[in-house]
């Protein structure tokens, strides 16, 4: 079976900008730092239910 402590990072950070960045480079940035905070939860989600379908079906 697949190690799934490898897949499921131990912690996420979300990097924080300064206040400085203007308007539309800020909420660009926050969109891109959410994306990769959300993405190896989702990518850990479908792997384990590919497990699941596979385990219940097959």
């Amino acid at each position: 079976m697949l190690n799934l402590i490898t897949i499921v990072p131990a912690s996420i950070e979300v990097p924080s900008y300064p206040s400085r960045v203007s308007g539309r480079t800020a909420s660009r940035n926050r969109r891109q730092a959410l994306r990769s905070a959300l993405w190896p939860i989702a990518k850990a989600s479908v792997v384990l239910l590919g497990i699941f379908v596979k385990e219940a079906f097959l």
